[in-house]
């Protein structure tokens, strides 16, 4: 099997272990990965819902478009409608899952998290984003973790709020108790990646950006030579940097990497290793490593010996990874 595989990840790579009256149970079936139950499947009455409340904000989308242009305070045009955007969050209240699992309409609410932060409606952002967060399930979804992620990174501009500092606490919490369902997930592992950003003090750009679309196929290319697995940090961050809190919660992300419960040396080394090789997971470890101050014993289990090294160096992701330890 290949190394780094989707087989091969569900067996070995920070696993939790079982209580001791069970782990020797032969009759026990181990409980399914997060990311391989996936959210629960929608019914009839709930896709026709979503198509409902898409309409509805493609009913907006004008004026999201204009508030994208928006840097700050809002447009005149777009102060004149914000009654209307204010009656969009009301409605969508409480049934914001619904438009996450769409693909049409998790696009839609993608763009007004985006427009709310750019036209300073801090209030109105953090109240979204909060509902947002709290769709755990959503963190695995191919359309969901999109809108999830988008909304960490509009949180940058709300760092001093104490709501969002609980918010981002809990996410935190969340991620340290699933991570190793998130960080191999291809979707969840991004909402990692976008709040250790977030905690660093750097402004992301959309990640429903056209210029992203138009570079699809080049995406395309680079993945099948690993290139696409370099980490590129956003070039803006906040001029008066991040509250102190936030390095506090970096630190707990970068304890993730030491939580392996054997405690075989080995066993760490191999596990940190295929989280470096594997294409979701690099990035975000090299992030990791980079905002963040890894333990002596996360350096020493991957930069330790040669055959380490070496097996880092044949593949992409894993020498991007070797390179960020290294610097």
């Amino acid at each position: 099997m290949a190394r780094g595989g989707r087989n091969r990840r569900k067996s070995v790579g920070y696993q939790q272990q079982q209580d001791d009256d069970t782990r020797n149970d032969d009759n026990t079936t181990a409980a399914p990965r997060r990311n391989e139950t996936g959210p629960p499947a929608r019914s009839l009455a709930a896709k026709e819902k979503a198509k409902d409340l898409t309409s509805y904000l493609r009913s907006v989308g004008e004026v999201l478009k204009l508030g994208e242009a928006s840097s700050g305070e809002p447009l005149a045009d777009v102060t004149a409608n914000l009654p209307m955007i204010a009656a969009v969050l009301e409605e969508l209240k409480g049934q914001e899952g619904l438009l996450l699992q769409d693909q049409t309409g998790s696009k839609h609410l993608q763009r007004l998290v985006r427009f709310l932060k750019n036209n300073n409606l801090g209030e109105e952002l953090v109240d979204l984003c909060s509902r947002l967060l709290e769709k755990t399930d959503m963190y695995y979804d191919q359309y969901g973790s999109h809108v999830v992620q988008e909304a960490v990174a509009c949180l940058v501009a709300q760092l001093d709020n104490e709501q969002v500092w609980s918010m981002l606490k809990t996410l935190v919490k969340y991620i340290i108790e699933n991570f190793s369902d998130m960080v191999w997930d291809a979707c969840a592992t991004h909402i990692i990646r976008s709040l250790a950003l977030t905690l660093a003090g750097y402004v992301q750009p959309s990640t429903s950006s056209n210029k992203k679309k138009k570079k699809k196929q080049q995406q395309q290319n680079a993945a099948a030579s690993g290139r696409d697995t370099a980490l590129t940090l956003p070039s803006h961050k906040l001029e008066k940097g991040a509250p102190t809190y936030c390095s506090k919660l970096i630190a707990k992300l970068c304890g993730c990497l030491d939580s392996v419960e054997t405690g075989d040396e080995s066993q760490q080394q191999q596990q940190l290793s295929e989280l470096c090789e594997h294409p979701s997971s690099s990035v975000t470890i090299q992030l990791l490593a980079t905002v963040g101050s890894p333990s002596e014993g996360v350096f020493k289990s991957i930069l330790g010996d040669a055959d380490s090294i070496r097996r880092l160096m044949s593949s992409g992701p894993g020498s991007r990874s070797l390179e960020v330890f290294i610097a």
